[in-house]
């Protein structure tokens, strides 16, 4: 376990296990537009939090209670849902929606709604929202 700092968070992550939980999932759709959408801004427009995933070792193609809507005037879509990490919040409030990052706004939580069992019972579960500009060709 190493120890993380974002921002006022203290976190006690686990990368190596995280990683290899998140490897052995399937992805969440290979076929989904919007998730597709997210990941190419992830990737071009939103280092910071594509580095923080990086330094978690979460894979950025399969967020938890993923959802996806359409706004202004469809040219932006808002994205919700829940990344996991194996370890433990030292320090950070809960609910709060405290750290941005780029254009995310997130939040450490404790639903564990879809919380995958391989996790175990020391896990971090950081929620996200964002508005992020629709950038692929297809449609929404």
């Amino acid at each position: 376990m190493e120890e993380l700092q974002v921002e006022d968070w203290y976190l006690l992550v686990d990368k190596v296990t995280t990683g290899e939980i998140y490897k052995a999932l399937p992805l969440t759709s290979d076929t989904d537009v919007a998730l597709k959408n997210f990941t190419e801004v992830l990737k071009y427009e939103a280092a910071d939090m594509q580095m923080l995933l990086q330094r978690l070792d979460v894979d950025n193609r399969k967020p938890f209670q993923f959802s996806a809507l359409p706004v202004e005037n469809n040219t932006k879509m808002l994205y919700t849902g829940v990344f996991y990490v194996h370890g433990a919040v030292m320090m950070g409030d809960f609910d709060a929606w405290d750290v941005v990052l780029d254009m995310f706004c997130l939040s450490l939580t404790a639903d564990f709604a879809d919380l995958p069992p391989e996790m175990g019972e020391t896990v971090i579960e950081i929620s996200f929202e964002a508005v992020m500009p629709w950038i692929l060709t297809e449609s929404m």
